[in-house]
């Protein structure tokens, strides 16, 4: 089918993840996860922190988006365009924790 995402891979990275200090204690959940959309796979890379804030790079075919919300200011990048309206909407819903803002 069209227009949607499969899942086909989540590998835990941090291997001190633990759902006890996943805020300030070190256990925090850092997963890769590699994706298929229309026949093209995508990765989203977890390096968030707990409480210290959100931080992750998501890069499907020659395009990327960087949120790193535990640098102060909050630093925001990406090649994404209107034109990739249609993925950035169906990514979005399926990973509502990994949001691509756009303009």
């Amino acid at each position: 089918m069209k227009n949607l995402i499969k899942i086909l891979k989540i590998e835990e990275r941090n291997p001190y993840a633990d759902p006890d200090k996943c805020n300030d204690g070190g256990g925090y959940f850092q997963p890769l996860i590699t994706f298929e959309y229309n026949g093209k796979i995508g990765t989203i890379d977890d390096a968030s922190c707990g409480d210290f804030g959100r931080r992750y790079f998501i890069e499907f075919g020659n395009k990327y988006y960087n949120y790193d919300g535990i640098s102060y200011p909050i630093i925001e990048e990406t090649n994404f365009t209107e034109e990739d309206y249609q993925f950035i909407d169906t990514f979005n819903k399926m990973f509502w924790k990994y949001r691509i803002y756009h303009k």
